[in-house]
Formats: C-alpha cells, sequence, structure tokens
C-alpha cells in the first residue's frame, strides 16, 4: 500500500511523520545497537586484515634469504672505464681478468672521384654494390695447419739491407691481417705476398747484405706456424712452407670458399656403392636428436575422472621430476580467479583455490593466467574427464617421469610379442623383471601375479600350449595386477604365437632423460669419423697425401664400380668430388681448401660453376701469341700464374673490383689487336669472361661470380650481418594460387630452409639458389596467365630476402617462365641525366643498409665527392663494389673491421672478435664495451657481495616491526584522564589471537635455532630483538660473520624446513595464510557474526518499516476522523440556523 505524502495532518495540523519517526526510533533501538556491533566487528574485521597483510609481506621478504645466490651477488669493475667499461649480466665466477682492448670496430667508407658538380649529369653506367664476396679474401688463421690455427705472438724479419723489425702478429686474425702488419712496417723493406698454400717474402731493399730471414721472438712458434721459419736466404724472394691443408680440427664450414658441405636434413646424404656387389651403404652425417622425457603427473582426484588433472614439465630432463602439486583453499577466493605459483627451491607447483567451487576446468584457466608456471608446465582433463569435478585441497600429484614399458623379443616368432607398461609414472617400476612360468595346468585359466618386493611380473601359462593373446587375457583374471600394469599385443603381433620362458625382459624408460639435439658432423675430422664408422669392414675414409683432399677406400674387392653419389636432398659427393666411379678401389676427391688468398674455381660461375677449363690463346699487342693450358688449374690463383707465366707480354692479376680478372698489355705496342680466345671445346676463354679482340690495353672478365650464398647460408649472416626481420610474406603464383612464409614459426634458419619451406607450399613456385650464387630465386613451373609475385606480410623480410624485386621471363628448358632474382648484389643503373644527387638518393632507396652522400670539399675543379658508407659494423659490413661500368672512381678511407681484444696476458692470451664493440660471451655474466684502443691490459674484477643479503635481511627487519606497530595500534589501551575523558582501546585489544601472534613472533626471533647449519643464534648474524619488542639488524655482524663463514650464513637462513625463511613460511601459513590459519578462521567466525548481525538488521528494518506504515494510517485516519466530526458538526449548525429563523421558498416569498 502507498504511503500518505503530508507530514501533517491536514486537518489538524497535526506532526504526524515526525511523531512517526520519534515512535520509531525508540522501537528501534535494538535494532541500532546490532548496528554497532556491526560496525565494531568490520573495524576488527579490517584490522586482522592489515594484520593478516603484514603478516603475508613478512613471508614474502623472509621467502627472498631462501635464495642462497642473494648471499653472494656478483659486481664487475674495470680499473680503467676509458679503455673498457663492464656491466653485470649474470654470475659469473669471482677474481679478475685481464683484457687488453686491441681495435675498435667500425664501418668501411668509400669516397669517389671528383665531379664538376652535384646538378650536372654524370653520364650513364652502373654501379655494383654487395657485402663480402672477394675472391681474393685472405682465410682465417684458424684454418692454417689443419685446423690448428697459428700461435698468438711476434715474428722479426730481417731484409736484404740488414734492417731488422718485429712484426706484433698478436692482433692478427686473417692472411691479410699478417699481410698488412708486414708490409706497413716502415722499418724494413720487405712485401709479404701469397702463392696457393704458402706465403712468398719478397725483398724490396736492392741491397744484399744480409740474407732475407725470419725468426721467432720470445720462443714463440708464430713464425714455424706461418711456415716463415724457414726463411734464411741470399735471395730476393723466398717461399714458405705450404700452410693450407686439411686436417681433423678444420671447419666443414670453411671448404669450398665457405660454402661447405650440403647436407640432407631429413636423411642420409651419401651413397656408397662397392666393388663386391654388396649392399649400397647410405651415410648420414647427422645424428638424430633424443626427444626426451618429460615429467609428468595425474592427479588423486577425491572427485574422481571429472576432477582429474594430467600436468606435463614442457622441458625434457629430471628438473621438474618430484615436483609436488597441492591445491590450496583460499577462503576469499572468487571462482575465475584462481591462481598458479611454483617454487624451485621447494619444487612444489601450488594452485589457490576455492573449496568447493574451483573445478578441473578452472584450474586450466589458472594455469594460463599464471605466464611465468605456464612457460614451465602444461596441464589437460584426463583423458574421459568432463571437467567439471571439483578440486580439492586433498587432490595431490607427484610429477615424474613416463611409466616403464617392455617388449617381449617373441622368441617363438613375431605373433608372440606382448607389450607391457606400468600404468603409473616414475621409475618405481624400472626393472621389474616379467618372466614366465611353467604351469601345464593354467591352459585356459591362465594369471599374472607381481611381487613387488622383488620387483617380478609373472605370468602363469602353459607352455607350448598358451599364446599371446592368452597371456593378454590373462588380465582379467588378476584385478590386482590390472590396477598397475597395461598388457596388450605389441603392434604387429597377432598373439597366435606361443609364449615362450625366453621371453623374459625387464621393464625400462621410466627415467627422466634430456632432450639432446640432433647433430650434423662439423669438422673434418666427425666427417671422416662418422664414415670410418658406417662400415669399417667395407669403407675406410681419410685425407690425401697431399693434405687438399678426401680419399675414400673400398675393402671389398671385386669386378663392381666403387662409386658415391649425392643421396635425397644432400650434395655431400658433389662438394667433396666424389663423382666419378673407381674400380681400383680409391675415390679422390676434389681440392676443397682453396688457398691463402684465392678462390676455387669450383666456387666461381655461380651455381652451376666455371665447368671444365682447356685451352686458351693470348696475343699480346706485339703480336706474340701462347697457348695457355688451364686445365689442371683449380684455383684462382692458377689460373693467373698460368697466364703470367705464358711468357708473352701480357699479365693478369686479381681485377680492382675483387671479382675478377685484370689482364694488360706490358708490350707498349699497338702492333696487333689484344686477344684472348678459346683454344678448344671448353670454350675457357668464353667461361672466364676475358675473351676479346680488340685494340685495347686493358680487358677484364667482370664479376666470376663467386658463390657467396648456399643451402647452408644462414639467414642471419645476410645483408651484412644484419639477418633477416623474422616475419611473414605471401607468394602469389601465376595461377593465382598463394601460400605463406613465417620466418617467426617453424626452423627457418638457413637459405636451404627457406627453399624447402617455399616449395612445400607447391602454388606451382619452386625456389633455388639464384645463377649467380648470390640469392635465392623463385621461379613459376605452371607458366598461366598471372604475375609471379611477393608481398610483404608482418614485417620486412621480403624486401631484406630482396623477394619484391619484379619477375623477369627467362627461358628454361625450352619455356618461357617468370622468374624473381633475390640477388644480393645490388646494381644501381645510372642514367644518363642522373646527377650526384640522383645516385645517392637511388643507393639510400635500397635500404640495405648501405647510405649515400654527397659532399663539396672546397678543393679543385672537381670538387664534389660522394661518400657511401656501409651502416654494418665490423669486417661483415665491407662492400665489394664495381666502378668499371661507372664513370668514376670509389676509393676505400676506412675498411670495416671488428673490435678486438685479447683474453689473458697480454703477450699470449686468447684473442676475440666482435662486429660492435660490445662482448658478451667472453666472460661468461659479464658485458664489456670497448671505448678506446690500447696496448695497455684492463683488470675486470668480479666479486661477491653480501649487500644483497643485508637488503633483504633489512626488508624482513622492516616488515617485522611494521607487524609489531600493527599490533600494537590495534591492542592499545589509553586510560581516563583527569578531564573527564575516559579510558578507549583498540579494535582488538584483549584479543587472544592477536597475543598469540605477538607471541611467536617474539619467540621466532629470540629461540635458539637447530638444524640449520653450524649456527644456532640470529644474534650471530645481527638479528635482535629490542625491549621495546622491535628487531633491529646490526649489518657490521652479519658482514664479518658472511665473510668468515659464508656457508653457515647461508644455512641459518636458506636451510629448507628448519631454516629462518621456512620457518618464517610456516609460521605465517599457520597464523595467517594456511586454510586453517589462526587469524584466517578468526575473520571467518568475524564474518559469521556480521552476517548474522546483518540478517537481524534486515528482519528489523523490515518489521520497522511495517511498523512505521502502520502508525501513519493510524494518524490519518484518526486525522480523517477529526474532519469527518468537524463537518458533522458544520451540519449540527447549519440545522441550528434554520430552526431559528425564517424559511424562504422557491419564489421568493416569505412565511
Amino acid at each position: 500500500m502507498g504511503r500518505i505524502g503530508s507530514n501533517i495532518g491536514l486537518i489538524t495540523g497535526f506532526p504526524i511523520a515526525d511523531t512517526v519517526d520519534k515512535l520509531i526510533a525508540i522501537a528501534a533501538k535494538p535494532r541500532d545497537t546490532l548496528k554497532s556491533r556491526v560496525d565494531d566487528l568490520t573495524v576488527e574485521q579490517n584490522s586482522f586484515t592489515v594484520l593478516s597483510a603484514g603478516l603475508l609481506k613478512l613471508q614474502l621478504t623472509a621467502l627472498k634469504l631462501s635464495n642462497t645466490n642473494i648471499f653472494d651477488q656478483r659486481t664487475s669493475s674495470s680499473s680503467d672505464d676509458s679503455l673498457i667499461r663492464v656491466s653485470t649480466t649474470g654470475s659469473p665466477a669471482v677474481g679478475t681478468y685481464q683484457f687488453t682492448p686491441l681495435q675498435l670496430a667500425q664501418s668501411q667508407q668509400l669516397l669517389s672521384s671528383g665531379f664538376a658538380s652535384n646538378t650536372a649529369p654524370i653520364g650513364a653506367g652502373k654501379l655494383n654494390l654487395r657485402f663480402g664476396g672477394a675472391i681474393d679474401e685472405g682465410i682465417s688463421l684458424g684454418t692454417l695447419n689443419g685446423g690448428l690455427g697459428v700461435a698468438t705472438g711476434s715474428i722479426r724479419i730481417t731484409d736484404r739491407s740488414g734492417a731488422s723489425a718485429v712484426v706484433d702478429l698478436r692482433a692478427a686474425r686473417t692472411v691479410d691481417d699478417v699481410i698488412h702488419a708486414v708490409n706497413t712496417n716502415t722499418a724494413i723493406n720487405v712485401r709479404l705476398e701469397t702463392r696457393g698454400d704458402k706465403f712468398v717474402l719478397v725483398d724490396k731493399s736492392g741491397q744484399m747484405q744480409s740474407n732475407l730471414r725470419v725468426q721467432e721472438v720470445g720462443g714463440g712458434s708464430t713464425a714455424a706456424d706461418l711456415g716463415l721459419l724457414a726463411i734464411d736466404a741470399a735471395a730476393n724472394t723466398a717461399d714458405g712452407q705450404d700452410v693450407v691443408r686439411l686436417g681433423r680440427d678444420v671447419l666443414l664450414s670453411s671448404l669450398n670458399n665457405g660454402n661447405g658441405l650440403r647436407f640432407d636434413a631429413s636423411g642420409a646424404d651419401l651413397r656408397v656403392n662397392f666393388r663386391d656387389g654388396s649392399a649400397p651403404l647410405d651415410v648420414d652425417f647427422s645424428t638424430p636428436a633424443v626427444e626426451g622425457s618429460k615429467a609428468t603427473a595425474t592427479t588423486n582426484a577425491a572427485a574422481g575422472l571429472n576432477g582429474q588433472l594430467v600436468f606435463s614439465a614442457l622441458k625434457a630432463g629430471p628438473e621438474f621430476g618430484g615436483v609436488q602439486i597441492r591445491f590450496k583453499h583460499e577462503p576469499s577466493m572468487i571462482k575465475g580467479n584462481e591462481s598458479a605459483t611454483y617454487d624451485a627451491n621447494t619444487k612444489e607447483l601450488v594452485f589457490k583455490i576455492s573449496e568447493g567451487v574451483t573445478t578441473a576446468s578452472d584450474i586450466i584457466q589458472a594455469l594460463g593466467r599464471s605466464p611465468d608456471v605456464a612457460a614451465k608446465f602444461t596441464v589437460r582433463l584426463a583423458a574421459g574427464s568432463t571437467g567439471n569435478g571439483l578440486v580439492t585441497s586433498t587432490d595431490s600429484g607427484i610429477m615424474a617421469g613416463p611409466p616403464g614399458s617392455v617388449t617381449t623379443p617373441g622368441v617363438q616368432g613375431p605373433n608372440s610379442r606382448i607389450k607391457i607398461q606400468a600404468l603409473r609414472e616414475g621409475k618405481n617400476y624400472d626393472g621389474v623383471t616379467v618372466r614366465f612360468a611353467n604351469d601345464q595346468a593354467a591352459r585356459g585359466t591362465e594369471s599374472i601375479t607381481y611381487d613387488d618386493v622383488n620387483k617380478k611380473l609373472t605370468f602363469h601359462v602353459a607352455i607350448g600350449q598358451s599364446t599371446a593373446s592368452d597371456a593378454v587375457a590373462a588380465i582379467a583374471n588378476s584385478p590386482v595386477v590390472a590396477e598397475l600394469f597395461k598388457i596388450e599385443l605389441a603392434d604387429g603381433s597377432d598373439g597366435t604365437g606361443l609364449v615362450d620362458p625366453g621371453d623374459e625382459v625387464q621393464l625400462t624408460t621410466g627415467e627422466l632423460i634430456d632432450a639432446v639435439p640432433a647433430k650434423t658432423a662439423r669438422t673434418v675430422g666427425e666427417m671422416l669419423d662418422t664414415l670410418n664408422a658406417a662400415d669399417p669392414a667395407r669403407l675406410k675414409a681419410n685425407i690425401s697425401a697431399s693434405g687438399d683432399s678426401i680419399e675414400l677406400v673400398d675393402l671389398t674387392a671385386g669386378a663392381a664400380a666403387f662409386s658415391a653419389a649425392d643421396l635425397g636432398a644432400g650434395h655431400v659427393a658433389t662438394d667433396l668430388g666424389f663423382a666419378a666411379a673407381d674400380g681400383n678401389g680409391v675415390i679422390a676427391g676434389k681440392q676443397v681448401l682453396a688457398g691463402l688468398k684465392t678462390a676455387l674455381l669450383s666456387s666461381l660461375g655461380g651455381r652451376e660453376g666455371l665447368g671444365d677449363l682447356g685451352l686458351v690463346q693470348l696475343t699480346d699487342r706485339s703480336g706474340a701469341s701462347a697457348t695457355v693450358d688451364l686445365s689442371a688449374a683449380v684455383t684462382l690463383d692458377d689460373v693467373i700464374s698460368a697466364i703470367n707465366a705464358a711468357g708473352i707480354g701480357v699479365s693478369a692479376r686479381v681485377n680492382d673490383a675483387h671479382n675478377g680478372i685484370q689482364l694488360t698489355d706490358t708490350t707498349g705496342q699497338t702492333a696487333s689487336n689484344l686477344v684472348v680466345a678459346n683454344g678448344d671445346a671448353t670454350n675457357t676463354a668464353d667461361a672466364l669472361g676475358l675473351a676479346v679482340n680488340e685494340a685495347v690495353s686493358t680487358a677484364g672478365s667482370g664479376s666470376l661470380n663467386l658463390q657467396t650464398v648456399n643451402e647452408n647460408t644462414l639467414l642471419s649472416s645476410l645483408n651484412g650481418g644484419a639477418g633477416i626481420t623474422k616475419g611473414s610474406f605471401k607468394i602469389f603464383g601465376t595461377a593465382s594460387a598463394q601460400g605463406s612464409i613465417d620466418l617467426a614459426q617453424g626452423n627457418i634458419n638457413t637459405v636451404g630452409d627457406l627453399i624447402r619451406a617455399i616449395d612445400a607450399l607447391q602454388i606451382g613456385v619452386d625456389a633455388q639458389v639464384n645463377e649467380a650464387g648470390d640469392g635465392i630465386e623463385l621461379i613459376d613451373t605452371i607458366g598461366a596467365g598471372g604475375t609471379l609475385r611477393v608481398e610483404e606480410g608482418s614485417s620486412t623480410a621480403a624486401r631484406e630476402l630482396g623477394l619484391l624485386n619484379a619477375a623477369t621471363t627467362r627461358e628454361i628448358n625450352g619455356e618461357d617462365r617468370q622468374v624473381i632474382d633475390a640477388s644480393t648484389t645490388y646494381s644501381i643503373d645510372i642514367a644518363a641525366t642522373d646527377t650526384l644527387t640522383d645516385l645517392a638518393g637511388k643507393i639510400n632507396n635500397l635500404g640495405v643498409g648501405i647510405s649515400a652522400a654527397e659532399f663539396n670539399s672546397g678543393a679543385g675543379v672537381n670538387p664534389y665527392r660522394l661518400t657511401i658508407n656501409s651502416q654494418r659494423s665490423g669486417a661483415i659490413g665491407n662492400l665489394v663494389f664495381d666502378t668499371s661500368q661507372a664513370g668514376f672512381s670509389l676509393q676505400e678511407t676506412a675498411r670495416g673491421q671488428d673490435a678486438l681484444v685479447r683474453f689473458g696476458n697480454p703477450v699470449g692470451g686468447t684473442l676475440s672478435a666482435s662486429s660492435t664493440n660490445q662482448f658478451n660471451n667472453i666472460l661468461p655474466g659479464v658485458n664489456l664495451q670497448l671505448v678506446a684502443a690500447s696496448t695497455t691490459a684492463v683488470d675486470v674484477s668480479v666479486s661477491s657481495s653480501g649487500q644483497g643479503g643485508a637488503d633483504a635481511i633489512q626488508a624482513l627487519v622492516d616488515s617485522y616491526n611494521q607487524v609489531r606497530a600493527q599490533i600494537a595500534e590495534a591492542t592499545k589501551f589509553t586510560p581516563a584522564t583527569d578531564d573527564g575523558k575516559p579510558a578507549t582501546t583498540g579494535p582488538l585489544f584483549g584479543d587472544s589471537s592477536v597475543l598469540q601472534v605477538d607471541t611467536e613472533l617474539a619467540s621466532l626471533f629470540s629461540r635458539r635455532v637447530f638444524r640449520a647449519g653450524s649456527l644456532q643464534s640470529l644474534q650471530s648474524v645481527g638479528l635482535s630483538l629490542e625491549k621495546d619488542g622491535s628487531l633491529k639488524f646490526d649489518s657490521a655482524k652479519y658482514d664479518d660473520k658472511l665473510a668468515t663463514d659464508p656457508q653457515a650464513v647461508k644455512d641459518l637462513f636458506s636451510t629448507k624446513q628448519f631454516g629462518l625463511a621456512d620457518r618464517i613460511r610456516s609460521m605465517t601459513d599457520r597464523l595467517s595464510s594456511g586454510e586453517h590459519a589462526l587469524l584466517i578462521n578468526r575473520m571467518d567466525a568475524i564474518n559469521v557474526n556480521i552476517r548474522t548481525a546483518n540478517a537481524k538488521i534486515e528482519d528489523w528494518n523490515k518489521r520497522l518499516e511495517t511498523q512505521k506504515n502502520a502508525l501513519l494510517l493510524k494518524f490519518y485516519r484518526m486525522d480523517l476522523a477529526i474532519a469527518k466530526m468537524q463537518d458533522s458538526l458544520k451540519v449540527i449548525g447549519q440545522l441550528q440556523t434554520i430552526s431559528n429563523g425564517s424559511f424562504t421558498s422557491a419564489n421568493g416569498s416569505a412565511s
């Protein structure tokens, strides 16, 4: 019923509402008493919440002390920050280490010849640039002497004038470094060159007072390792010894000018056929990966199958074996907010749940909300589970290895084989012996028993009659065994074979095994070991007598051909030169190491190579001719040497672009054209790009296309070491089919991986290394009407790979096909109208880590120049540049170089290089940044500091004192004052639970400590209780004790169960955060009281509301009654008036 809205009586003017409110206020006193109680309880509850939070903070700060690393934090420092700066990134070993910053990293810079203007056309032409790929690049010193390298040190050289100098080669890493160090020494007049596998020392003094001599310095072996020690001759030229040869330590990646060997990533690489006609031998140079085993656990759910969960570690191996899975009830937990934590120290995986509400499916969601835990573990529902079963605090599990299993050998044949598998994880059933005991009476009633003491699983069968199927069916007669083991027929067995006592086996594989990645042979030694272990009775492999190649020896005899061939996607036979079959039992491979500073001819000519060389005819400008036989040439050095030895006026050298051959007529005459022609059907002049018949004094091959990219090339090495962004791109075939490649997914690390991924799309597009051997190319295999193209996806990967280039048409097998050539040689076409500014813009627009800028030197008539900079620091960022088709030249003003630092003794030590000035791996856990180059050694000191422990202890003290302050505030008592103020108390004054917290805290920090190492007193590490109950930390005492007995300090705080950290955790769990914790129970009781009181208050509110409405209605009715009475009185008054006066009729007459 609606309430009348007036506050006063309309007739009487009586204050109805106020009167009713006062009456209700009197009636509401019991309710208000309840409200007051609820307010008091709420204050108590808030105080307990604050105290509980304080205890939780105390627990968290204490847990930091359980990590022993906190007492042993490492700090690093440099003795000279102006040379080397250091920062600690991990836990390096304590000590002092010497580093000498020999050289800073820098980028290559090129400077052009001059131009009169930057706005005038510079002439049509072409400029070619690419990262690396010089055909005369010196090899690493580490490759010399069969991979043993060159000892660090110095050598002494004496020229023929008698002048002598010590050449410091301690910073030399390559052949080029050695040559530069010798040839730039101004104290002697010599020149160091290379010829094939040898260094050659040339005297330039023009005198004969002394022998040309090389000696060791300081008892080292550097000169001997360089093959120069034997030089002591009265000659102007002296050859060193051969220092380039194969050895066990030579890296396979250094073979074939750095192209290495191409292995099949998924199978065997090489097939060998033998003279005796026996079965071919397939050789795989990769060992397969060992998957390892991962710890798992299935929870013993109280709710049964629907509450059961299966946990697995993401990492294989023993690290997560023994992890305990627990579920902890949190009264305040809300469904959907469950959380997971993992403590590596205690090996506990704990889920906080709301018991009676949280389901198995909620646990799966909780793991997903905990990224740190999800990075280590997975969880799923047990097979057949709905996931709606409740998880309880009694559910648990212990992670262990996979169940042990074994398959019987099947003595009576494959159909008698049986597989036995333990049903529980872990190694508890490893070593269980499976045996078959004869009992002729058991036919048809076969049974199985398990002896857990002696670990024997016995099948009671009738030998000679019972089959494998009978043995498997016996599990139905053995319910106890059925709970422990799963028994079934082995794969391929139909169960009809008879079981036999000889089928006895033992269960295995319950151990946790680390995963081992697949491994491919890295060195010549590992390759030889693989070949020699493949079939020792039939095949032997060794390094040839010349040290240049690998030989295969057939240990069988017969009339068949001994041959080796590529297998699958492998190209080992081709790359080692095993192409020809041999009937004599020996296959001699090709030369696979080029020389000190040259290229193998097999590595020139791009992907397909130059092919076989033969005769070439030369005619100089005087008309003299010679025929040069290049059929035995193996390297570019061989070709150049043969031409220079022809005896006519034509000299050969590596061209200025370092990518081909330059021929020069030395006669100075003009009687004949300079002629280079093919001398036989090999068309050698054409193959070398040298064919010419013109009135010129020089001729060049142009680029001989040294192969710099093959299937082994790492994507991370492309673009001057900048690599390829891990992202996606999309390929569109000509028939509208398309496919996506995502470099961020899968295992695409090399060019070969990328090629295989593209081919696997099956969209009518094949990928391969391009013809020039400096990139990949996409080839349309369908020939439909569309356009072959590539589009970027989530990154710039396609552009960085060069795949955004427009498709061109090429004839392949007699048909026109579209091809995208992703060459890493960047050709800049210079139009006839292009200016210097235009050329700089074209270079910058490449977007490949090469920048260009024009500048005005202000000098001479051609002051404008172009500077080109590699944006990749280090030697890997050096550019090979070819201006042979441009109207200007480029000069290298700065060579890209790696930063170099010597680790250890300044005289010897180990040399390390970085393309930047950062070194992260020399000293694990310390980052070195080179600031300046110097010959002065810098001491890098790593010390152990206990400051982290001191800080953690102080944090613990602060947390403890905060809890003490909270207790004092909540339990304080303020007595009455003389001026009449009453006594007051804190909200928890006199509460027994708070008193217990206070007592346990004080006791924990004051009593002796046992079973936590040799220390038994917290005072020994500076912790003491003051008279006011506060905790104090004396860091000096802590430092002293840590210095004298660090292990005792660690034990005192971190010993499991008995150390201070675990004791605090145990106490705080019991007091405030455990399932039945003291404060939790107290707060639960308060919550019950609050809910009960609030329910009563709600009842009172309803009753008072009803009572109020009733009173209001009564008053309003009384007011209405009074109104009616007043109306009646008025009527009576009117009647009295009528009786005392006259009556007037309708027509107005009176009577």
